[in-house]
Parts: C-alpha cells; sequence; structure tokens
C-alpha cells in the first residue's frame, strides 16, 4: 500500500523531540513536513500477524540481560534492570538501524536503483538520535550505581573497560553527528551523486565498526570485576 496512507512514525518521533525541546525551554518546536522523509513511491508494509510474538520474545531477550553481570550485584536490581532493559534496547535500535541502512543501500545500488539515501538518512537521524541520547543517558546512570568513585574507571579492569566502550561509543556517536550535519545537506544539495553517496557509504561502515567495538567491549565488561 502507498506509504502516504500510512501515519508516519518517524514523523511522530520528530515532532515528539521537537514538542520535547519546547517544553524544555531550549527551542521551538518546528512543523514537521512528511514529504521530506518519504520519496515518491515509497510503500508501506501492513504486518500479516499479530506483532505481540516477536515483541515478547524481543522483551524476554532484552529482560535476560538483567540476570546477569553487574546488574544483579550492584544497586537495586529492579531499578538497575530496568536501566540495563532500556540501554540494551536503544542500543540494539541504533546498531541494527546502521546495519540496515547499510544493507539497503548496498543491495539498492548492486540492483542499480535510486538509493534514495537522503530520505533514508533523514528518517534514521531521527531514530538514531534518540536512540544514541537513551543509550548514553542509562548507561551513565548504571555505571554511577555499580562504580564506588570516579577512580575506578582507572584502577580496575571494569572502569577501563567502561572507558574503552565509552571511547568507542563517542566515535560512532560523532559519525552520526557528521552524517547528520555534513552528508545529509551535501546529498540534499547533490541528490543522486554517486560520489557523495559513496562517501556516505563509507562513513556509514565507520559508525558500524564504532558500534561492533562497543559491543565486543559490552561483551567483556559483562564478566569483568569491578
Amino acid at each position: 500500500r502507498d506509504a502516504a496512507e500510512f501515519a508516519d512514525p518517524v514523523v511522530k518521533l520528530r515532532e515528539l523531540v521537537g514538542a520535547g525541546v519546547e517544553f524544555a525551554g531550549l527551542g521551538d518546536a518546528q512543523p514537521v513536513d512528511p514529504l521530506t522523509y518519504r520519496a515518491p513511491g515509497d510503500i508501506g508494509w501492513v504486518p500479516s500477524f499479530s506483532p505481540a510474538h516477536p515483541v515478547l520474545g524481543a522483551a524476554v531477550i532484552l529482560l535476560s540481560f538483567s540476570l546477569d553481570g553487574h546488574t544483579v550485584t550492584k544497586g537495586s536490581w529492579l531499578a538497575m534492570a530496568m536501566l540495563d532493559f532500556v540501554h540494551v534496547a536503544a542500543a540494539a535500535i541504533w546498531a541494527g538501524g546502521v546495519l540496515m541502512v547499510g544493507v539497503v543501500l548496498w543491495h539498492r545500488y548492486r540492483a542499480e536503483r535510486s538509493s534514495q539515501a537522503v530520505q533514508l538518512a533523514l528518517r534514521f537521524t531521527v531514530v538514531a538520535g534518540a536512540a544514541a541520547a537513551l543509550t548514553g543517558a542509562a548507561g551513565v546512570a548504571m555505571a554511577a550505581v555499580i562504580l564506588d568513585g570516579p577512580g575506578e574507571l582507572f584502577a580496575t579492569p571494569w572502569g577501563r573497560l567502561l572507558l574503552a566502550k565509552s571511547l568507542f561509543v563517542s566515535v560512532a556517536a560523532s559519525v552520526g553527528a557528521y552524517n547528520h550535519f555534513v552528508m545529509i545537506p551535501a546529498m540534499s544539495a547533490e541528490p543522486g551523486s554517486g560520489l557523495v553517496e559513496r562517501r556516505f557509504r563509507s562513513v556509514l561502515r565507520l559508525e558500524a565498526v564504532g558500534l561492533a567495538l562497543t559491543a565486543l567491549a559490552t561483551a567483556f565488561l559483562v564478566v569483568a570485576a569491578s
């Protein structure tokens, strides 16, 4: 079905973020043009099954992270479990989104179809921005509970791994910001430019590497001693 028939969740999220900014007194909410985030002929997908099963499965997987590691040894289990749930879910959306944008762009390139890279980048930057903010906020809150003091960042294996993970996250977030503030304007100014789109794919790969290294550091954090 034509995507125009559906309420666009990305536009709704963008409006929600804008309203939040206005509420916080940091600026004015700007009206969002839904057509900016769509390309002509975009098709909307209507699930033919109840979404309850995949949502339940994802929730069980996310909750499983709250049964091991420091989330069961430090602070309130319930509070840490909730923070861990938000942290892992947001990180999965961010990393999974980067991967899927890259896969879609590659398939369209191989098929010699229009990449619609601008629309993809615009849509994903809204989702990735919200996911990155939630990932960071929940991660900082958990670290504050787990660490007995800032000195443990350097004095313990867990603290040093956390610093390494923070570095990788910073790299990925910086690359995402570069995409938002540099690549999207460049692609908008030169729509269909093969050179600009190749740059975008290269930058996207760099963000994926940063997130992959973050996941690797996280795996070591789970078993490291604080």
